[in-house]
């Protein structure tokens, strides 16, 4: 049925403060969920704390967390909430899904993910936990890293679905949005459209 109706089945059944997404493929540190829980037991007023990711093949998986691994820093490091984040939720996706550790306040607020996205549903959810006021929060430290496996079949290949994915998100966006931002989005929504054509 899809990634967002897996991830609502978690959410169904599931229970305590704060909630880790992780993928079957991927990998987080022993020491991420000690150190964001303690972080957001301190920090009251953030309702998703983030770190870095590392993308690994299948060959480095079991001394993965014996190296001393640099993170990729193709995600910009983004703390705040509304404009702060919307305009970087507006350009590309800067969590990868199993990167946050999120408080179960905030997903009672925002509600399940949306079934009718196939692809992107974690991106979409960002953005609507955005407009609904969350404090995003980068917390770069060793030992929150999220492990992204590379290297096998994944759902991000096919690019027809990823890029209708990609509009019907955009189409989301536009009544939310205002100013630069709004132009931005249609543009992307244009350049999208576009592709579209010559797939």
């Amino acid at each position: 049925m899809g990634l967002s109706a897996a991830r609502n089945t978690g959410l169904q059944n599931s229970y305590g403060k704060y909630v880790q997404f992780l993928d079957a493929d991927d990998l987080i540190h022993p020491e991420k969920l000690r150190i964001q829980t303690d972080y957001l037991e301190v920090h009251t007023g953030i309702d998703i704390v983030h770190g870095n990711a590392i993308y690994f093949n299948e060959e480095d998986a079991q001394t993965l967390f014996q190296q001393d691994i640099a993170p990729q820093q193709a995600f910009p490091q983004v703390s705040g909430k509304g404009e702060v984040v919307l305009k970087y939720l507006v350009d590309n996706n800067f969590i990868v899904v199993s990167s946050p550790l999120v408080r179960r306040t905030l997903i009672n607020k925002v509600g399940l993910f949306d079934r009718s996205y196939k692809s992107y549903e974690d991106w979409q959810y960002w953005f609507r936990s955005a407009i609904d006021g969350a404090c995003f929060q980068y917390v770069g430290l060793h030992g929150t890293e999220t492990y992204i496996r590379q290297g096998h079949t994944s759902m991000m290949s096919d690019k027809k679905k990823l890029t209708a994915a990609g509009i019907k998100l955009r189409n989301y966006m536009r009544p939310h949005l205002s100013g630069a931002l709004k132009l931005y989005n249609r543009y992307r929504l244009l350049k999208l459209k576009a592709r579209k054509m010559t797939l």
